[in-house]
């Protein structure tokens, strides 16, 4: 791993400017919730699975995220936090992404697509066993996909769209069928993005149902359920005989601990094994010699968009030439080198990335220049010519970085003279705000700061991006421009690569270098802090959650 020593400078210059930032609180949960499994809250309430051996120090690897929910494991419901990095150790997937990004079969022993990409049929793989010893059979295939395609279901609105209907054919081939062609058809059932692939235990949910499921679920990974308490903790004990790998580990446990610093203090005095590392602390934790680092590449990416640009209610943001100033006055590759000591990178596109089919290697990230950033707000005569100049700039705190990022930018922006106010607001509250067809007043003119995962290929023809960029999208920030709706409509009809790629980048292109509704910041590396206790793990760039590979974290002595 490289070492690269974290220069303070930028730091400096946050605590100095952000002082003049206005920052506003709404909604936040930045309080600190230190709790461990340990010390039990008055209204802590602790749920069993099966029980099995009592967890010993040398066979548990204790993992402290920030933050999830513990009353819902369930893969139709739970939301997006817990699902990336907490139930994923429970449940294999149809089809699973390697190392190379390669679609590769899963529980699908095998599978085949019809030449419209209408349909896809998987083979089920035999021996297969749910945590309770139930064989895995297409009507649990069947069963878990038209699950996922109801309403309710939290994680199916790109299925629901195209989905027509399940059907089996003997007793291992199940074939999914589409009301149209999608070439990303095989994408839907993979566990990176979403749970669709996630087969379900038709048998178990039906006899106890699904609130009793998501509290005591059981599915077919290399971990089964054995308890948690609310608020606290979850621990998964190994499943011994596990089809495809038994993890070294015959304890995970999962800790809430939202606080960055008590983290940190927890990895270093051995309660837990591994955290994800703030930025502030690799100085510190590549100096200490009982803790080592696991670099995961690129596996996020950083960018702004702008909501409400389209009416005119005063807001500085609602003119191009403002949000094309906002572009320039940032310096992404002083953020990468400083800000995340050299594991980033700038980005031209967020969103895109350079894994994908479509990607062009002369895309290049705008360059830092504040004195065109200047000139432009003068052509747009800021501040004077505008009701509302002050940018409402929001952001979450459910990632380490994501608010002193946030902070930063905003001094960039005030250096070339913009006036920002940051607001703060937890990620279900803000999506609710500003990723909605039907706005608020305080969503229009807004500017956000989000990260998400890399998308691997054909991103902005995909259905969930189609959801940003379509005037009719479910969490549009576009309702006006009707020709980027003709180009989705061709591009997704398309079988041809060459074609689709012809519309994916004319979209990108009127998106974000005409319009600059979306402005790509850094690819960012996720570093985790290890302890002595663990020696490697299989934590490579699979795009959309960590916990599909916690079974493969390996003993420092292996």
């Amino acid at each position: 791993m490289k070492k690269i020593k974290f220069k303070r400078s930028l730091l400096a210059l946050i605590l100095t400017t952000v002082l003049a930032v206005s920052f506003v609180g709404c909604g936040s949960k930045t309080e600190s919730k230190n709790s461990v499994s340990s010390n039990k809250s008055e209204n802590s309430k602790e749920t069993k699975g099966e029980t099995g051996d009592v967890p010993s120090d040398d066979d548990t690897v204790v993992i402290a995220i920030t933050g999830f929910n513990t009353e819902d494991l369930s893969p139709i419901s739970t939301d997006f936090f817990t699902k990336d990095n907490v139930v994923h150790p429970l449940f294999d997937s149809l089809l699973d992404i390697d190392e190379d990004r390669n679609i590769v079969p899963e529980i699908a022993e095998s599978y085949e697509v019809n030449k419209d990409y209408t349909q896809i049929t998987f083979v089920i793989r035999d021996g297969v066993k749910f945590h309770d010893g139930s064989d895995v059979t297409a009507e649990d295939v069947k069963y878990s996909i038209e699950r996922y395609a109801k309403d309710d279901c939290a994680w199916g609105s790109s299925l629901r769209v195209l989905f027509d209907k399940v059907e089996i054919e003997g007793d291992n081939k199940v074939t999914v069928s589409f009301k149209s062609s999608e070439p990303q058809i095989v994408q839907y059932f993979t566990a990176h993005y979403n749970t669709l692939g996630v087969v379900l235990p038709k048998d178990y949910i039906e006899k106890v149902g699904e609130e009793e499921f998501r509290k005591h679920p059981i599915g077919t990974g290399p971990y089964k359920f054995l308890e948690s308490e609310s608020g606290s903790s979850i621990t998964f004990e190994a499943v011994e005989d596990h089809w495809r790998l038994v993890p070294e580990f015959k304890f995970l446990k999962i800790l809430e601990v939202a606080d960055g610093s008590t983290r940190l203090s927890m990895l270093r005095g051995g309660q837990v094994d591994l955290i994800q590392a703030s930025f502030d602390d690799l100085d510190s934790l590549e100096s200490d010699s009982n803790i080592h680092l696991l670099d995961i590449k690129g596996e996020r990416m950083s960018g702004i968009y702008f909501q409400g640009t389209w009416k005119d209610t005063g807001e500085a943001t609602q003119n191009v030439k403002v949000r094309e100033a906002i572009d320039y006055a940032i310096n992404r590759q002083e953020i990468a080198d400083e800000f995340f000591s050299g594991y980033a990178k700038p980005e031209k596109y967020w969103k895109v990335s350079d894994a994908g089919e479509n990607w062009d290697p002369s895309w290049k990230a705008t360059e830092y220049n504040p004195e065109k950033a200047k000139e432009l707000l003068k052509e747009a005569g800021y501040p004077d010519a505008f009701e509302k100049p002050t940018i409402r700039f929001y952001t979450q705190p459910e990632r380490a970085y994501q608010i002193k990022l946030t902070e930063l930018v905003a001094s960039y922006l005030q250096a070339v003279g913009l006036q920002v106010e940051i607001i703060q607001h937890d990620t279900a509250t803000l999506e609710n705000l500003l990723l909605v067809q039907d706005l608020t007043d305080e969503a229009y003119g807004a500017m956000g700061l989000q990260t998400s995962p890399v998308l691997t290929s054909d991103g902005i023809l995909s259905r969930s991006q189609y959801n940003f960029y379509a005037t009719d999208g479910s969490e549009t920030l576009n309702h006006t421009d009707k020709e980027i709706d003709e180009w989705y409509k061709k591009g997704r009809a398309s079988l041809d690569v060459n074609e689709r790629n012809e519309y994916d980048n004319k979209i990108l292109h009127r998106i974000n270098d005409e319009n600059k509704l979306f402005l790509g910041l850094n690819y960012i590396d996720t570093i985790w802090a290890a302890s002595s206790k663990v020696g490697d793990w299989d934590a490579y760039n699979k795009p959309g959650s960590f916990a599909l590979t916690y079974s493969s974290i390996t003993k420092a002595d292996k």
